[in-house]
């Protein structure tokens, strides 16, 4: 699913390869992001760095503070706002008059946090999710039913407007529509594909008979698309899901850091394909570049794998992005992610290097 050049089926001369690509990008958007004299690089001058071209391995960016958290995030937007008058932070990068989409969290906690998209983020963002659908089975002209919530959570309009650009059909009903008329669309458009959260899914099983006189193995998905919430890599709900609806499912995660990772369908699961690591990577600042990787134990074959890191709060960054972010630190689980080496294919054939993520 990569399209970035790498042609070589040796892994060690893929990872070598793959390297080499995202130090050139990551130089470039340092550069670009030093520009910011709002927020960035006041941050680099504290660090000690008075140029981007002090930045110039691996080893140097690991060196380097966190820039963005969620607190630093909401702080960035409240003085934004103040300064400027708009609300997406003084990490903003390019003119504001540039943003085209916003994404937003559910602001639960009082505060949304703010997701913001030029032009090329968009496209970018779009380009993503289309390696996601693939390996999923959704090909371009089929027929798909949006159940995400239709709001400014990033796999609402931003995967639905996804969808659009890949060449799939949506069927934008959305969450919001509510179990019946889910359901009684479903009926009507037979999508091959169902973007929905495991606990609707769910709900979708139980009300069905009820609801349209007949049970959701008979609405024809083949695949089932979820994002949002744990749920398909616990084995009693990804069985009863996948036997409830006759479907393959898929657990995935895209949005506005320009990661993209999706699990393949089987009775096992074994944590989710990381098919961006040309655009975003994530790394622990906390330990050097010579850390031993952590031996574990793989639940389904009980191979020994190399674990890079544990699972937890991770540091990630994007080397290809028009506003923002670089160095975002994420204070919540990690999710267990595998990265494919070229000569994977579906889970159980292939070498796969399971990890949670590659220390660069």
């Amino acid at each position: 699913m990569h399209s970035f050049g790498i042609d070589t089926r040796d892994p060690q001369e893929y990872l070598a390869a793959l390297d080499k690509l995202r130090l050139m990008k990551l130089k470039r958007q340092i550069a670009y992001v030093f520009s910011n004299e709002d927020y960035y690089r006041p941050i680099f001058l504290e660090a000690g760095v008075s140029s981007p071209e002090d930045v110039r391995s691996f080893d140097d960016f690991r060196r380097l503070p966190i820039f963005l958290d969620k607190n630093r995030h909401r702080q960035s937007q409240d003085a934004s706002l103040e300064r400027y008058g708009h609300p997406f932070g003084l990490h903003l990068i390019a003119p504001v008059n540039e943003v085209i989409h916003v994404a937003a969290t559910s602001g639960t906690t009082g505060q949304p946090t703010f997701y913001v998209f030029t032009r090329k983020d968009l496209e970018l963002a779009y380009r993503l999710m289309a390696r996601l659908f693939a390996v999923a089975g959704v090909m371009p002209g089929d027929t798909t039913f949006h159940a995400f919530g239709l709001s400014m959570w990033l796999a609402g309009i931003t995967y639905f407007q996804g969808l659009q650009a890949y060449g799939a059909l949506p069927i934008g009903v959305g969450a919001e529509g509510g179990i019946p008329k889910i359901l009684r669309y479903m009926e009507y458009t037979r999508p091959k594909a169902l973007f929905a959260t495991p606990s609707l899914l769910g709900q979708l099983i139980e009300r069905a008979p009820d609801e349209i006189g007949k049970p959701v193995g008979s609405l024809g998905v083949r695949i089932l698309f979820c994002v949002g919430e744990p749920g398909v890599g616990i084995a009693a709900i990804r069985t009863r899901l996948r036997e409830a609806f006759g479907a393959e499912i898929h657990d995935a995660m895209a949005g506005a850091w320009n990661n993209a990772t999706v699990s393949c369908d089987g009775p096992g699961y074994h944590g989710m394909h990381h098919l961006s690591e040309d655009y975003y990577f994530r790394y622990d600042p906390r330990r050097p570049a010579s850390a031993p990787a952590i031996v574990g134990a793989d639940d389904t074959n009980r191979q020994s794998v190399r674990l890079i890191s544990s699972i937890g709060a991770v540091s990630s960054c994007e080397i290809h992005k028009r506003l923002n972010t670089l160095g975002l630190f994420r204070k919540k689980p990690a999710s267990n992610h595998i990265s494919t080496l070229p000569s994977a294919t579906k889970d159980g054939d292939g070498q796969r290097r399971r990890d949670l993520w590659r220390f660069v």
